[in-house]
């Protein structure tokens, strides 16, 4: 069996179901494709009359993969993520906390030695801005 990283299910009929750890597509009875969920990243459900089992739904949502569903098109209409926090915005909400609390700041002036001081304005926590260009702003908001 092939190492699936990206299942896409284009026929009209087709069953999405969930067997012993993997997703099997099944259209008229005959498996069409199999993808253990160890390695599964993606679900793209590309057709009409494609049925999902809730057991998939759950089984997708404990192992964090989402679920698409595009037109004929190629346009997105509806997908399903897991309802629990993902890291990125447990990142952000540390982030906007450590910022309201000074956090980083502090830390960065320790950091650099006791004798430092932070010019007002600093960018540290500043995600619009590239990586490079904070590491500059970063060197610049601390002087000793």
């Amino acid at each position: 069996m092939p190492i699936i990283e990206n299942l896409v299910v284009e026929e009209y009929g087709a069953f999405v179901g969930k067997k012993q750890g993997r997703v099997v597509v099944t259209v008229k009875d005959k498996i069409v494709a199999e993808a253990p969920l160890l390695h599964l990243q993606t679900i793209v459900v590309a057709s009409n009359g494609v049925s999902v089992s809730s057991d998939v739904l759950a089984a997708c949502c404990e192992e964090g993969i989402p679920i698409h569903f595009v037109d004929s098109r190629g346009r997105a209409y509806a997908a399903v993520y897991s309802a629990g926090l993902t890291g990125t915005v447990r990142t952000r909400r540390a982030q906007l906390k450590a910022y309201d609390e000074k956090i980083a700041l502090t830390w960065r002036a320790q950091w650099r030695g006791p004798s430092c001081k932070i010019k007002p304005g600093c960018c540290v926590m500043r995600p619009s801005i590239g990586r490079s260009r904070r590491r500059r702003c970063m060197r610049s908001c601390v002087t000793r």
